[in-house]
């Protein structure tokens, strides 16, 4: 039964003086203390000593994020969170995508967004977290996460001939086929053809024998995920492994610092991305379903897309650091 408001004052009774001595007396304990609104927003930051200065400033952010309707709108442009990835920059901060493309279609992104910052280049986690491109001596080295596209590619194929299994693939098809059924030029389906650890199929038969397909790909390690249009073959691998090689690569270079990662997505395919972070931002999207969140800090902006990416990492660096934004 629910508390009428009696019981509820009892309830509450037993916990009052324990709750106003903790007010009275914790905040004096503390390295920062965080004022919170009615809506338990932060407001205010005080610091009592040097202790918590000097511990923030050792950490540093790992900032691992999504494209499509996260850091980018729908013309392609991050440019209403540019404050925000030149704050980052400027802090030493790395911000590196992590997105269902390819790395041939990712490589542009990145290298025009090190232009504009005048930044170093940064790894990019292509095709769901299948692989890990780290920038060596002005090239990507491939470091693929699980299994190698020609064996998924090979097997898928295998089962095809044996089964009659009724299905084409970015395999099969030509830059054209793609461009017809994705709506890229033919510059990006080239780029999106041009794949290393997952390989997007059309299913044509049956839904008994795809269940027999599943079946049997997944006895050989490969997922098999549903995605908006295609279905997707792929390692085990996904982005939240690729978040926590990449925190630990990162950790390993520079171990005079603590990493903190901060992932920001939008959409379930991103789930286990940001449960793995240590902030995770869920950019609102209106067509996609929200999930839980496990992750250790969670924010919900109130914008979608870069507008949303803007106003999340502006809220940390202001909480952890202080920095301050003027339009």
């Amino acid at each position: 039964a629910i508390m009428d408001k009696s019981q509820l004052l009892h309830f509450i009774r037993h916990y009052e003086r324990l709750t106003r001595w903790m007010l009275k007396e914790m905040p004096q304990r503390v390295d920062c203390l965080f004022e919170l609104n009615e809506d338990h927003c932060v407001i205010d930051k005080t610091c009592n000593t040097s202790n918590w200065e000097s511990t923030i400033e050792a950490c540093r952010l790992l900032v691992i994020t999504d494209l499509d309707a996260s850091l980018l709108d729908e013309n392609y442009s991050w440019a209403p969170a540019y404050g925000s990835l030149d704050q980052l920059n400027k802090k030493g901060f790395p911000v590196i995508f992590n997105s269902s493309k390819t790395l041939a279609e990712m490589i542009p992104l990145s290298k025009e967004l090190h232009r504009q910052l005048e930044s170093e280049p940064t790894p990019i986690v292509a095709e769901n977290g299948g692989l890990i491109a780290y920038p060596i001596d002005g090239k990507y080295v491939i470091s693929v996460s699980s299994l190698e596209y020609e064996a998924i590619i090979d097997l898928a194929h295998e089962l095809r001939r044996r089964f009659d299994y009724q299905f084409i693939g970015f395999y099969d098809m030509s830059a054209e086929q793609i461009s017809e059924l994705t709506g890229l030029d033919l510059e990006a389906a080239n780029q999106a053809k041009d794949r290393h650890a997952t390989e997007p199929i059309l299913w044509q038969d049956t839904d008994q024998r795809f269940d027999d397909f599943k079946k049997s790909l997944e006895n050989s390690a490969i997922r098999v995920v549903r995605g908006g249009q295609f279905i997707h073959l792929m390692g085990q691998a996904d982005k939240a492994d690729a978040l926590l090689r990449l925190k630990s690569f990162y950790q390993n270079k520079y171990p005079e610092h603590k990493w903190l990662t901060v992932a920001l997505g939008d959409s379930p395919n991103d789930e286990a991305m940001l449960n793995a972070a240590d902030f995770a931002v869920l950019i609102p999207n209106k067509n996609k379903n929200l999930f839980e969140l496990k992750a250790p800090h969670s924010l919900l902006p109130s914008s979608a897309g870069p507008h949303g990416w803007q106003e999340a990492i502006q809220y940390i660096l202001r909480s952890l650091y202080g920095i301050h934004f003027h339009d």
